[in-house]
């Protein structure tokens, strides 16, 4: 009991994450000093954060794919008594 309810409380840390990665971003490329004064650098920076911001979508895309494939075998498989 006590270990499921460890899992349930690890996952939602985990779903929270997203959330969390998201503000952070808007949070830099909006109101971020360093990627609003003009220069190059900033541009990199935003490349940069934007590359991260890509490659935890499509992250999450396949996870949330897989988790629906899964659910789908789970329903498919017969019930035994």
């Amino acid at each position: 009991m006590k270990r499921r309810r460890l899992s349930r409380v690890w996952r939602n840390i985990h779903r929270i994450n997203y959330a969390v990665f998201l503000l952070i971003y808007i949070k830099a490329v909006i109101i971020g000093t360093d990627l609003a004064s003009p220069g190059g650098s900033s541009f990199a920076l935003k490349v940069v954060f934007s590359a991260y911001l890509g490659a935890v979508v499509i992250a999450l895309a396949l996870k949330m794919l897989d988790a629906r494939k899964k659910k789908a075998t789970r329903k498919s498989e017969p019930t035994t008594y």
